[in-house]
């Protein structure tokens, strides 16, 4: 680390820093989405009324947003970072496994990051109906199943192979 020009160290730390947001953010939008529906059919919970539907829809909309952005920004630092440091992943595990974390999660993720963005685009034209909104959220939730808890864990590891750096093959 020592030997890194002073812009890989920044987008270091950046990078660190963004991926720690953008997880943040993504468990909270996690958890707020999955509590509006029921575990089993995944009906929407009978506390909901209609009208108090588009008041939480709006309240989800920063948090989507949010998450939207954060992931953009850590993909970009992380390239810039992976592009300044010109580290060999053949000599540095922990950049190549994180590199292949995020290779691998990256096409699901976006699937992911478009239906959030028709969430977005719906919620923002403020004529929407409520079903198709829930609808998007459902699909979110149906279509890829258990894969955004399995991503959390994955970037968890990759956040602390960032920070530790094991796997470093020494010369």
């Amino acid at each position: 680390m020592n030997d890194l020009k002073i812009t890989a160290k920044i987008f270091y730390y950046l990078t660190a820093l963004s991926f720690c947001l953008w997880i943040g953010g993504y468990v909270g939008k996690l958890l707020t989405i999955f509590r509006l529906f029921e575990p089993e059919t995944m009906a929407l919970k009978s506390y909901f009324q209609v009208s108090e539907l588009s008041q939480a829809m709006s309240l989800l909309l920063p948090l989507i947003i949010y998450n939207l952005i954060t992931y953009a920004a850590s993909l970009i630092c992380f390239l810039v970072f992976l592009v300044t440091s010109k580290f060999n992943l053949k000599n540095e595990g922990w950049l190549f496994i994180i590199t292949v974390i995020i290779l691998i999660t990256l096409p699901f993720e976006v699937y992911l990051s478009k239906l959030d963005y028709n969430f977005v685009i719906k919620v923002l034209s403020n004529n929407y109906n409520v079903n198709e909104i829930i609808e998007i959220l459902r699909q979110r939730i149906i279509k890829l199943g258990s894969f955004p808890l399995i991503e959390v864990f994955a970037y968890f590891a990759a956040l602390s192979l960032f920070l530790f750096k094991p796997f470093r093959k020494t010369l």
